[in-house]
């Protein structure tokens, strides 16, 4: 199967963040988020594996 794969970044940044990426995902505009695990928000996203298809650490 082929097809265009449409990835959100940032899932779990903030919880605007998360509220956008799932309406977007409703809408169908994107394919999959990629989750910030160890952002502010990442235990609210708690995504989907539907939604979710990569975790990142972030190092500042």
């Amino acid at each position: 199967m082929s097809g265009l794969i449409i990835n959100a970044d940032d899932l779990g940044y903030s919880p605007t963040v998360n509220r956008a990426i799932a309406d977007l995902f409703a809408a169908g505009l994107i394919t999959s988020a990629s989750l910030l695990v160890n952002q502010p928000a990442s235990e609210e996203a708690r995504p989907s594996p539907a939604v979710c298809r990569a975790c990142r650490w972030v190092y500042t």
